[in-house]
């Protein structure tokens, strides 16, 4: 039988291979590893150039340091996003779909499709204070949320109307329009003040529609929608509800006070009195001569000039809009002197112009009109007069008078216009129950 297959002996002089014994320290490694390095150590290991076996290449320390710094860094990482999400289920919109509007201290949630953006209502026909619009087809329909910072001072309620109304007049016949009871009373945790509509576009589509504002921090916030009348707007409802409530205030403002008074004063020239206007509105004249024109007894001219009240149904009659503040020697009732002068005065007006009669009416009804909260705690009452002139429409007048008894004067204001009781009266009340 053939043996073994026999291998070359090494030449003379060659020293034979050492393998590790069981008692090696190297004995426990790979044995490729043993075998490669045929039991090399670090003290029978030779340096580079230098006859013999080299010592291999060990990791560095400084590398073993840097990965386990890494990996602890990652694993520390990792246990964060699952504490942030274990701990964060309440946040129901991923930051990715959230518009920020920090300016105005807003976050939104685009609604889902079909709505879209509508940048044309926005931008060509609303435009300020709305920054989204959005429209939808099948059934058509539109919604728009608007913001505007009032900083230093808060909006006043004739801005935050305004920017309902006057964005409803670029969109509806305003004749056509009717308001009935808001559907809604909050948004965003505050309280709104609002109504439901029915109206005709300029184009002459029938629609019906919601529009709510509100003031927060200096901030007037507005909701305007529009669908399809009846049936249409009842669909579509909860689908503006749900966009409302997307809606969410920041914390950008929790510490925002007002700096400025949002009411301006008017002081008496010769007598203490002071008159409160509480939206803004109203001009001193600074001519002189008109001041005179008006009679000796006459202490301050206030106008609204155009464009600083909202547009009635008759856009021409709102040039006229004027209030005079007048001193008068008296004892007797302040309400009841005023009335007697105002009428002479205006009914010797009248007889300049020609052989007219006039009459008046006094008022007693409700005010018409949006209502304004008077910056004042106890207002004086007031007196409303219609001033009829026969023959001469043009010539009727709406007045609001109020008196006061300061020091031994009698200070009379008096609001007066030749055009809509409706768009004015609100103010005429708010300042001159203003006065003391």
């Amino acid at each position: 039988m053939p043996g073994p297959p026999s291998y070359p002996s090494a030449p003379p002089g060659y020293p034979m291979p050492a393998y590790p014994s069981a008692t090696h320290p190297m004995a426990s490694g790979n044995a490729l590893t043993d075998l490669a390095f045929g039991g090399m150590t670090p003290e029978t290991a030779r340096a580079d150039g230098e006859e013999g076996p080299r010592l291999p290449i060990r990791q560095s320390r400084f590398q073993m340091f840097l990965l386990a710094g890494v990996s602890a860094v990652a694993l520390a990482a990792a246990a964060i996003v699952v504490w942030y999400k274990v701990t964060h289920k309440g946040d129901t919109v991923p930051q990715d779909l959230v518009s920020r509007f920090k300016e105005v201290n807003l976050a939104f949630e685009p609604p889902p499709s079909p709505w879209t953006r509508d940048e044309e209502t926005r931008g060509e026909t609303l435009g300020s204070p709305y920054i989204l619009v959005y429209k939808r087809d099948n059934p058509e329909a539109h919604m728009a949320f608007g913001a505007k910072d009032y900083d230093p001072r808060s909006p006043r309620e004739s801005e935050l109307q305004n920017g309902l109304t006057q964005a409803l007049a670029k969109l509806l016949d305003m004749s056509t329009i009717k308001q009935s009871d808001p559907l809604e009373h909050t948004w965003m945790g505050h309280d709104v003040k609002g109504f439901t509509f029915r109206a005709q576009l300029k184009l002459g589509t029938a629609v019906q529609g919601e529009a709510y504002r509100f003031a927060y921090k200096g901030i007037g916030y507005w909701f305007l929608s529009w669908t399809g009348d009846n049936n249409i707007f009842e669909e579509m409802q909860p689908s503006f509800a749900e966009a409302r409530r997307h809606c969410k205030l920041l914390d950008l403002r929790k510490d925002w006070k007002a700096k400025q008074s949002a009411t301006v004063p008017f002081k008496g020239e010769r007598l203490g009195y002071t008159i409160l206007d509480a939206e803004g509105v109203w001009e001193e004249e600074k001519d002189e001569s008109n001041l005179k024109y008006e009679g000796e007894a006459a202490d301050k001219l206030l106008k609204i000039p155009p464009g600083k009240i909202k547009p009635g149904k008759k856009k021409d009659q709102l040039q006229d809009a004027t209030l005079i503040v007048y001193v008068l020697p008296g004892t007797g009732d302040p309400i009841t002197e005023a009335r007697q002068f105002i009428t002479d005065k205006r009914a010797k007006e009248v007889k300049t112009g020609g052989d007219y009669q006039i009459e008046f009416v006094e008022i007693t009804g409700a005010p018409e009109g949006d209502p304004i909260t008077n910056p004042v705690e106890n207002p004086l009452p007031v007196l409303r007069l219609q001033s009829i002139v026969k023959g001469a429409k043009d010539q009727n007048r709406f007045h609001v008078i109020s008196a006061a008894k300061i020091g031994d004067k009698i200070v009379v204001v008096h609001a007066y216009t030749s055009g809509e009781r409706e768009t004015l009266e609100a103010l005429f009340i708010q300042i001159a129950s203003s006065l003391h």
